[in-house]
């Protein structure tokens, strides 16, 4: 039964591998693009880098209405299309390449990045048990850094065909259709929903590894069970109604009688005021202010800068080594910290986590500031001293290291546990849509910043914007300290009831007695 459930979520995983590779691809395809035949401009190649963060907004609002209506098995495949075209339309651009069709092909590979982290974490949170998914559903998040960490390697492998590897790029996505065609099953939540009973339970049986003529284990048709009451009490009342009997299982879909247009309207105008004037209570408005700061926090601090330009940032850290070998190493860090992070993120508090991780962010970016204006100062030369690059490729790696632990992660993880239930799906995606603008942002600006601490001069030393990152990671920190709740080990209701009270502040989060108020 285990097994089943890892090779159903390791191949949901499979349409998020590429959306990784694609938010690694700039990092590698940017200098050939800008130094080679294709010859684009800074300002092109920014678009560039930055186009596929806001079309990840899009992918992530078009794919619900696509899983609610053909179901999560071919919303999963859906994902794979835009993505294969993408990389196809990278591979076929000819040379010059026309920055419209490199745009196009960016949004499409964005797009596909959107459907499949909401595809796989809906399909995961469907079909694991309530033991499995909290490990299970951090998986989306390691293949991101698996798909980075490819492509890096397809980078230095490949240093002087952009092209080519965008052509090799394709065979993920085409190997994820195949995967899912063999080995995916529909989600049996999603079938229940849609009146198929039986089809639901045949699912089940399969994800749980049952044959169909055996019976089901008691504590399986308990879980089954659930399913069908959670299905019932949350979609009757617009769907349908789900009934059993002693004899036969069936279906009674039951849909709502129509009221008066005028009537309607009404209720619908007098629900939307409702809905506004609850987003100013307390415990919805502060950690929606909360959430939305740290991902501010987290745009602008350099991690996505680092990523999308990858061997840039190497070359302007004075790193000596192949900025592409540079690269790979920085995709394998975030590899291991990431998984590391999988196992470890269940046992410490978020805001420790936080706090430590804009320490080590700070003391790293201002650490090769450093590093640059000493080695300017002092006219280091490289060739009659020792090699010293390796100093600011350590801190470089430390700091992506680091970030993993707090400021990449935690985050999104706590989109679930601040928002209360009755509005956590509406916070938790203008919050998940204003941080990728937030993304779009920071990556498209990253070049103009660096240039006003260059003076456009490639020659000049670029400490500047390594000192910006610092200082943005110290203000972080100070900002968590006082901002941020700990909501480790904190139930829901705890959470909603300190952020209810008036002049909630991080003393009464960090108290270990939840039980005073």
């Amino acid at each position: 039964m285990v097994f089943r459930q890892l090779l159903v979520a390791f191949v949901s995983c499979t349409t998020v591998i590429p959306t990784g590779m694609t938010i690694g691809f700039s990092g590698v395809a940017i200098p050939q693009l800008m130094n080679g035949p294709d010859q684009l401009s800074q300002d092109e190649a920014s678009w560039f880098a930055s186009l596929n963060s806001i079309a990840t907004i899009f992918g992530c609002l078009a794919i619900s209405p696509l899983l609610e209506m053909f179901g999560r098995k071919w919303g999963l495949l859906l994902v794979n299309i835009p993505c294969v075209f993408g990389w196809i339309l990278h591979f076929l651009t000819p040379t010059p390449a026309p920055v419209y069709i490199l745009y196009i092909a960016r949004l499409l590979n964005g797009f596909a990045g959107g459907m499949g982290c909401v595809s796989a974490l809906m399909y995961i949170g469907e079909t694991s048990t309530a033991k499995l998914r909290s490990v299970l559903l951090t998986w989306p998040a390691a293949a991101i850094s698996i798909g980075i960490l490819f492509v890096y390697f397809l980078g230095w492998l490949i240093q002087d065909s952009w092209r080519t590897v965008a052509a090799i790029s394709t065979i993920f996505p085409v190997l994820s259709i195949a995967l899912l065609l063999i080995f995916i099953k529909e989600s049996p939540s999603w079938l229940l929903k849609k009146g198929r009973q039986s089809d639901a339970e045949a699912s089940f049986r399969w994800l749980r590894n049952i044959k169909c003529d055996e019976e089901l284990p008691e504590s399986l048709r308990e879980e089954f069970d659930s399913i069908v009451s959670f299905v019932n009490k949350n979609f009757s009342s617009e769907n349908l109604t789900i009934e059993r009997n002693t004899e036969v299982s069936e279906i009674v879909v039951s849909k709502r009688a129509s009221k008066g247009t005028n009537e309607s309207r009404a209720n619908r105008f007098d629900s939307k005021i409702k809905f506004l004037l609850s987003l100013t209570t307390p415990d919805i408005m502060k950690p929606l202010v909360i959430i939305n700061v740290y991902f501010l926090f987290l745009s602008f601090s350099g991690v996505f800068a680092v990523i999308y330009y990858a061997v840039d940032i190497m070359n302007s850290a004075g790193i000596s080594m192949d900025p592409y070998l540079a690269a790979l190493i920085l995709g394998a860090v975030k590899v291991v910290t990431g998984c590391v992070f999988n196992l470890a993120h269940h046992r410490f508090g978020r805001r420790t986590m936080s706090m430590i991780c804009g320490i080590m962010m700070t003391l790293t970016m201002v650490g090769i500031g450093l590093y640059l204006r000493i080695i300017r100062a002092y006219q280091y030369d490289e060739t009659q001293s020792p090699d010293l690059s390796w100093i600011p490729l350590i801190l470089i790696l430390i700091y992506i290291g680091v970030s993993a632990f707090g400021f990449n992660t935690l985050p999104w993880a706590m989109i679930g546990e601040l928002f209360p239930v009755r509005i956590k799906d509406f916070a938790g995606g203008f919050s998940t849509c204003l941080a990728y603008v937030f993304i779009f942002v920071a990556v498209k600006l990253f070049p103009a910043t660096s240039d006003a601490f260059t003076g456009g001069d490639p020659e000049n030393s670029s400490e500047g914007v390594f000192f910006l990152f610092g200082f943005i990671c110290f203000i972080a920190s100070i900002f968590i300290f006082f901002f941020l709740p700990e909501t480790f080990k904190k139930s829901l209701e705890e959470i909603s009831d300190e952020f209810s009270r008036p002049g909630v502040c991080q003393f009464k989060f960090c108290s270990k007695d939840t039980s005073e108020k």
